[in-house]
């Protein structure tokens, strides 16, 4: 009975939340690209350019956590933070975990619709009500991963997934439904699934209270919830990244020299992590040029041989030749910028 009314809890939260989501708060005049004329508010922009940014991840993905590294290499102007998941669980699944976790997700779901209709059909009719129920539930689970990626987030369904499949076993072995598998093989990788997700979560949710912290005056602020974030997660590159924008700004908006250095230690970091990044090497060659002027110069310049067709590198290269008075250099710079973008001219 209570397994019978938590799924029948989660099929009225994912189906009617999802409409109730999708068609009415969605629709919102302050959120214009959130309104009726896109009804997946959103998603299908997100999605594009999720698999945009996957183009490069390889057969086997691009490692579990590193969905959002992921996204900016796709997004035209990621929002801050970047979205942890993908809202859809099979593009987080081939993101993460390449065409492996991609078919492995797809065959989990068919082997456990295939399963749960056979039981349904093997049970007695008394018996069809829980069953039914919890049929439901995985139909609702289904739909509400396909808009918002529960496999990662809310948790709780990886949960409910798991008492599913304790019940379908304990009620298909009665009926000799399954074969001979033991019920660990699938009840041990959602149970560590359900961990690891529950721990990203929870490493993420200082960067999600930062977001909504008011820009003005309280960088520092935001900065200390990207370091808890980091302190947290301490392999997840973009919390290292944000941690190193946050500080940045705080030192420019306070004057304090321990914010500069802790900015510079961070962007060091997000080279030593991700050195194909050519944005790293333009962060960090802003903070060092005041002090250094040569290192901030080369720093720069190896942001713009790993982006070469990146305009704002060139003109930060040629600000900062003037700022050393080589004018002809400087000049050679802007004629590079010209001939990418005449737009430029002024």
């Amino acid at each position: 009975i209570t397994i019978a009314i938590v799924f029948s809890l989660v099929l009225f939260l994912s189906a009617g939340g999802s409409f109730w989501y999708l068609y009415f708060i969605s629709n919102q005049p302050n959120h214009p690209e959130f309104s009726l004329s896109n009804p997946l508010s959103g998603r299908t922009i997100l999605w594009n350019q999720s698999l945009d940014g996957a183009k490069e991840i390889g057969f086997f993905g691009a490692g579990p956590g590193r969905y959002p590294f992921v996204f900016m290499k796709g997004a035209s102007s990621p929002p801050e933070p970047p979205p942890p998941y993908a809202h859809n669980g099979l593009i987080s699944a081939y993101i993460e975990y390449g065409f492996p976790g991609l078919i492995t997700v797809a065959v989990f779901a068919c082997a456990l619709v295939y399963y749960a209709v056979r039981t349904y059909a093997a049970l007695e009719p008394e018996k069809r009500e829980l069953a039914s129920t919890l049929i439901a539930g995985l139909a609702s689970f289904y739909m509400y991963n396909i808009f918002d990626d529960a496999f990662i987030r809310p948790d709780i369904l990886n949960l409910m997934m798991i008492l599913f499949i304790v019940y379908l076993f304990s009620e298909g072995k009665k009926v000799k439904v399954y074969p001979k598998i033991p019920i660990a093989i699938l009840i041990i990788p959602l149970i560590l699934i359900f961990a690891s997700r529950f721990w990203m979560n929870w490493a993420y949710q200082p960067a999600y209270e930062a977001a909504f912290i008011d820009r003005e005056g309280n960088w520092d602020e935001i900065a200390e919830k990207y370091e808890e974030s980091r302190k947290r997660d301490q392999e997840n590159y973009f919390y290292i990244v944000q941690s190193g924008y946050s500080w940045a700004y705080a030192y420019y908006e306070t004057g304090n020299p321990d914010f500069l250095n802790t900015a510079k230690l961070r962007f060091q970091e997000s080279i030593a992590k991700e050195p194909s990044v050519s944005q790293n090497y333009a962060n960090l060659a802003t903070l060092v040029f005041p002090q250094d002027e040569l290192a901030g110069i080369a720093l720069m310049r190896t942001a713009h041989e790993s982006a070469p067709d990146e305009v704002s590198y060139l003109v930060n290269l040629g600000l900062f030749l003037e700022q050393t008075e080589n004018f002809s250099a400087a000049q050679d710079m802007y004629h590079q910028v010209l001939a990418l973008n005449p737009n430029l001219a002024a």
